[in-house]
């Protein structure tokens, strides 16, 4: 008989495995959605950009352009004209006598169709 953590081992994997399988599908839940968008990126530039209806985001690499056109028109209601992105490059942290590098992300920069928001600052 198989131990208990061999199992969860076993459906750990299954639903890695699931949830790769979803993204090279262009299938998105909820939930999925939600994590893909890491962060608002809130910075003196960011907040320039927002005049010209761009909006800064920091997103999970795995996703496209098209992938994020969509993700960011359901999740928000808004129509997309642009989708430009770039990876910033991974900062050092040191822990101890261990060296290693933050979790890199995407940048991403959504330009918006003229007169529509997204409400980023709640209030």
């Amino acid at each position: 008989m198989a131990s208990k953590n061999s199992t969860d081992a076993a459906h750990a994997f299954a639903s890695l495995q699931n949830v790769s399988r979803l993204w090279r599908l262009n299938v998105f839940h909820f939930s999925m959605m939600i994590d893909a968008v890491k962060y608002p990126v809130l910075t003196e530039k960011s907040m320039r950009l927002i005049d010209a209806n761009q909006y800064t985001f920091d997103m999970d690499d795995r996703l496209t352009k098209t992938q994020i056109k969509q993700l960011i028109q359901e999740l928000f209601n808004v129509s997309v004209v642009a989708v430009n992105t770039h990876r910033p490059p991974r900062k050092k942290r040191r822990v101890g006598a261990r060296q290693g590098f933050k979790t890199s992300h995407k940048r991403v920069i959504i330009t918006v169709k003229a007169g529509e928001t997204i409400e980023l600052i709640p209030g």
